[in-house]
């Protein structure tokens, strides 16, 4: 089995994120990738949650730095999808648009599919530990 091989099978659970790019910003280094997987999630999984809290309390601002870390972190793990997504609704909270619903949906849903396959990779870890 070749190395490339072996990293493709070591992340197949990560879906939504292209981790040929997440590994390129690490400059091939697993241990580094692995660690900003699980920064990650650490940092994002309660995303959904913040900015439903600082959108009920219309602060503009705080939704806009919310929108700007999620795409600025999903950008350095090879999240191209939800990268765009989170800079879409960065721009509409930037913009005051009411498209923000709509955005914000958009953004939870890639979300979703980045966490669920982050944990799933986590666990595979821990049981190859």
């Amino acid at each position: 089995m070749k190395i490339t091989d072996k990293i493709e099978q070591e992340y197949s659970a990560l879906k939504g994120i292209d981790t040929r790019v997440g590994l390129e910003l690490t400059q091939q280094d697993t241990k580094l990738y692995s660690k900003l997987l699980l920064l990650f999630h650490q940092t994002q999984s309660d995303f959904s949650a913040q900015f439903h809290q600082v959108m009920q309390a219309d602060n503009l601002k705080e939704m806009h730095h919310l929108a700007h870390s999620l795409k600025g972190a999903a950008g350095s793990i090879g999240a191209n999808k939800l990268q765009e997504t989170a800079l879409n609704l960065e721009l509409a909270c930037q913009l005051e648009e009411k498209l923000k619903d709509i955005l914000l949906s958009e953004v939870i849903t890639e979300l979703d599919i980045v966490l669920s396959g982050i944990e799933k990779y986590n666990t595979s870890k821990e049981n190859d530990s």
